[in-house]
């Protein structure tokens, strides 16, 4: 049962280091049975390192950009159930990978506070292009040119998969992916809407929410190694060429020592 630590490599070039200790890292006999169901404890813990596994994913893969995208319905063509929702933006994804094979996304389907439900996702054109035709003032004759899809190209894709008109107003919000780097929209993404609250005021179940992305994302890269607790610097020394940020120091939900930080490229 010795400490590890625990380096995840992103394609940005982010290190993220984390040290902990591991109850079972190195042991060689198998998980027994889950006879008694998951405590409430344990529910919390699985469901931050299913958050945190989600955004290594969406750091990994996208970047300031790519798109970022809010899809909704107009009212008299919003599905019946979460479930229908989810099935309607699923069948626009499958249809959009079709035609352009190397579209990257990972998606959220929610139901919001008032009951709707809608749609954020991380996209990547994968850099499939477009050819559009415009008449040169000057010469007055027509140019034909290629340039990159982009998010107008997103969203006239989904008014018309879910049978909206031309002319009318209303399908979402599509922009360039902001504030990535910081933190502040995979919070966004990740954020549970409590349907319930216990005595405390604690979540006790919360509102629909459905994930999934296409399977050409690809992992970082993670390397364990044992370590002593001994020998960590609760401020570590930068590598060459890195500075730390996001440095924290502090315990596991049982007591035993955790310190995380994150190498970055100086600029």
């Amino acid at each position: 049962m010795p400490y590890i630590l625990i380096e995840t490599r992103f394609l940005n070039g982010d290190i993220r280091i984390e040290k902990c200790f591991s109850l079972r890292y190195g042991k060689k006999c198998s998980r027994s049975g889950n006879v008694s169901g998951t405590p409430e404890t344990q529910k919390e813990i699985n469901a931050r390192r299913a958050k945190r596994n989600r955004e290594d994913l969406i750091i990994n893969n996208f970047s300031e950009g790519d798109i970022w995208a809010s899809l909704t319905y107009p009212r008299d063509l919003r599905p019946d159930t979460p479930d229908a929702a989810h099935k309607t933006v699923t069948a626009f994804m499958k249809k959009i990978k079709r035609k352009y094979p190397d579209v990257k996304y990972f998606l959220k389907t929610e139901t919001g506070e008032t009951g709707n439900h809608h749609h954020h996702m991380f996209f990547s054109w994968g850099g499939h292009t477009k050819e559009i035709v415009f008449t040169d003032k000057r010469t007055k004759k027509e140019i034909r040119s290629v340039i990159p899809m982009d998010e107008k190209d997103l969203k006239n894709l989904w008014r018309e998969h879910i049978g909206m008109e031309k002319g009318r107003r209303g399908g979402g919000d599509v922009k360039e992916i902001y504030n990535l780097s910081n933190g502040e929209l995979l919070e966004y993404f990740g954020k549970r809407i409590p349907k319930t609250t216990d005595a405390d005021g604690k979540p006790k179940e919360y509102l629909y929410e459905k994930y999934s992305h296409s399977r050409n994302l690809k992992k970082p890269v993670v390397v364990k190694k044992v370590i002593s607790n001994k020998s960590w610097r609760r401020v570590p020394r930068p590598r060459k060429g890195y500075e730390v940020t996001e440095l924290w120091n502090g315990t596991d939900a049982v007591g035993f020592e955790k310190q995380t930080y994150v190498l970055r490229k100086r600029c």
